[in-house]
């Protein structure tokens, strides 16, 4: 599995060397995870071939990941990056707390 950074290490996007990023994908993960609302997320696979069962695997493994929370890194998974995490978990709040 290749990681790689977008947007200044500030989140991992981890995927399978043989994943192709569809367009504006790292515009994508920094809106996603820029509006607080996820703490991680992925891309819908599609399967490319000529059978016409990869279409419906490509689907079905889609639907799985909605309905249980559950990707591949055929999906391209990311994240925050863990360096960020500690780096707001360190900041003093407002009130001057940790």
């Amino acid at each position: 599995m290749v990681v790689r950074r977008a947007q200044a290490a500030r989140h991992c996007l981890f995927l399978h060397a043989d994943t192709e990023l569809p367009p504006g994908a790292v515009d994508c993960v920094n809106q996603a995870l820029a509006s607080g609302l996820h703490r991680w997320g992925r891309f819908d696979v599609r399967i490319t071939g000529h059978h016409w069962m990869l279409r419906i695997v490509g689907l079905l493994m889609n639907l799985r990941s909605r309905w249980t929370g559950i990707a591949t890194g055929d999906q391209a998974m990311f994240v925050p990056s863990l360096f960020s995490m500690l780096w707001v978990a360190s900041r003093p709040t407002l009130d001057g707390r940790h």
